[in-house]
């Protein structure tokens, strides 16, 4: 049986809303107004940090994890990589020239 990289139920924020980031624990979705890192990867970026299909991870732990700077070829055509008013600065700034 082949083990699929995502996840295909429906996305929902029933076990926290904020979607904490899984290493510093950080709101990647905040619901106070706060700026927004929510973003889609690659598979192979996701796999290559050790991450599961569920999951969130800031930006910073991403490039952490992975060791270098996200650049735009990293994201996938998702139609949450466009342009969103409550992306982060960080987030904004890899996500460039997309």
């Amino acid at each position: 049986m082949t083990e699929h990289l995502f996840d295909p139920r429906p996305f929902t924020f029933i076990d926290d809303p904020s979607s904490p980031c899984t290493d510093c624990e950080v709101a990647t979705t905040p619901r106070d107004g706060g700026q927004w890192e929510y973003y889609m990867v690659h598979g192979s970026v996701w796999q290559d940090v050790g991450m599961k299909p569920r999951g969130d991870l800031c930006i910073g732990c991403l490039e952490r994890r992975l060791g270098r700077q996200l650049v735009p070829q990293d994201f996938t055509d998702a139609e949450v990589n466009g342009p969103f008013v409550l992306d982060s600065p960080r987030l904004r700034s890899r996500k460039e020239d997309r």
